[in-house]
């Protein structure tokens, strides 16, 4: 589910990781367009953490904006 999450919400999520993850360009941003998996592997290769790490922050970081956004 919350891969589903993500790429539905996708539109109002992008600010925030452009936020919370200052290297990944605009142009990044838009090849990800809502998909979880791509935004783990900018992660993993940006930041030099592990899948797991990089899961562990995009899932946290979805769970932050929908509690702050009362989903």
């Amino acid at each position: 589910m919350p891969k589903t999450i993500f790429r539905d919400r996708w539109h109002h999520l992008k600010d925030g990781i452009k936020h919370k993850w200052e290297d990944i360009s605009d142009e990044e941003i838009e090849e990800i367009n809502g998909e979880f998996d791509k935004l783990v592997a900018y992660i993993k290769n940006k930041y030099g953490v592990e899948e797991e790490d990089a899961v562990k922050q995009v899932l946290e970081f979805q769970d932050a904006w929908i509690n702050r956004t009362h989903l």
